[in-house]
């Protein structure tokens, strides 16, 4: 990593098994998680706002990783410049879209970063889900993609009616092909997660028998013909906002705890461990999916769950682990390696690979 947050340049070499990113708060143990992430789906998953990752006053960064799949070694790197404009190269190869990038580094990340995935609003939930399928189908992805490509050009076209510089009549010639990616969509999104769903119930049951996570979600029962009634209904209203009102852009996709409503009812507790047993469902299904494990990255997971519950996650991991017969390349990030210790992960007199950061001054 050159120039990357507060790293100006930062080489580290993981180990296959368990790594410990350790140091003070500030030190940039979250940047290394945020690297490697950039380089799996190009984005961050602490903001959308690309300036924001490059260290201040330099002109450009560059981040460069060194993946091996199945004995293949791929470099992946990304360039950006001060402008935001980003440039990513899979083995010197320039890629022409970020889907080019799902499925090359299999990632799961669980940092505090994520919470909005049960605390915030229904966008949140949906982009989670979008990226688990995007990583394991390309039918999915690429209906997801035609489907926000022709929903951006409907509302262009709402947008020039609303302001009169088109006709009303324009609209419909989008009716056709948006309801087609819609409902296709739909039944994607639908197949995908009841097969997730059946990983986080069996998640959930080996963590606890009492602390419950379910996902509720129902797609509308529609054809060709009602889609376009739906879309002819809504013409109007649709116009006036700019946008389009209806279709699986839409969606909420609940998160329950003890069949209550996490969002609403959840105490910072249940947010936290609701999160946690989604993200290990994650991790399991994408592994079933595609026979490969992703990479684990766990952010300060330890810092503010219970020594109990945090030994029923690390359990569940090894679990997970011996049935698979390997290890899982997990990279901690901590503050504190005692805590890691109470957590039952095991540092001492082991050849763990850890890494010390330390708190950089920008002054």
């Amino acid at each position: 990593m050159v120039s990357f947050r507060n790293h100006s340049r930062t080489h580290i070499e993981f180990g296959k098994g368990l790594n410990v990113i350790w140091g003070e708060n500030g030190s940039g143990k979250t940047g290394v998680l945020e690297a490697i992430h950039s380089l799996s789906f190009g984005k961050s998953f602490r903001t959308n706002r690309h300036k924001e990752l490059l260290k201040a006053e330099k002109d450009f960064l560059k981040i460069r990783g060194l993946f091996v799949k199945n004995g293949d070694k791929d470099v992946i790197t990304l360039h950006q410049n001060k402008k935001g404009e980003r440039r990513f190269h899979i083995n010197k190869s320039p890629i022409t879209g970020l889907k080019e990038l799902m499925g090359e580094n299999l990632v799961v990340v669980l940092s505090p970063e994520e919470q909005g995935v049960t605390k915030g609003p229904p966008a949140n939930r949906r982009q989670f889900f979008d990226k688990i399928f995007s990583v394991i189908s390309k039918e999915y992805i690429e209906t997801l993609v035609q489907y926000h490509r022709i929903l951006k050009q409907r509302n262009a076209a709402l947008i020039k009616a609303r302001d009169n510089k088109a006709s009303a009549e324009e609209i419909d010639i989008w009716d056709e092909p948006i309801g087609r990616e819609a409902l296709s969509l739909w039944r994607k999104r639908d197949a995908l997660l009841a097969e997730y769903t059946k990983e986080l119930t069996s998640v959930t049951k080996n963590f606890s028998t009492e602390e419950t996570v379910r996902i509720e979600y129902s797609t509308p029962a529609l054809n060709n013909e009602n889609m376009k009634e739906h879309l002819r209904k809504n013409k109007k209203r649709d116009i006036v906002t700019g946008v389009t009102n209806f279709g699986p852009h839409r969606d909420d996709i609940k998160v329950l705890w003890k069949e209550k409503d996490v969002k609403k009812y959840g105490s910072q507790g249940e947010h936290k461990l609701s999160l946690v047993l989604m993200k290990l469902a994650e991790l399991f299904y994408i592994s079933k999916r595609t026979q490969q494990t992703p990479t684990l990255l766990l952010d300060d997971l330890f810092a503010k769950l219970d020594s109990g519950r945090s030994r029923k996650i690390v359990s569940l991991i090894k679990s997970f682990e011996k049935k698979a017969g390997h290890e899982i390349q997990t990279i901690i990030t901590t503050t504190d390696l005692i805590n890691l210790e109470k957590s039952g992960i095991k540092i001492e007199n082991t050849e763990t690979p850890t890494f010390h950061l330390k708190r950089i001054c920008n002054a």
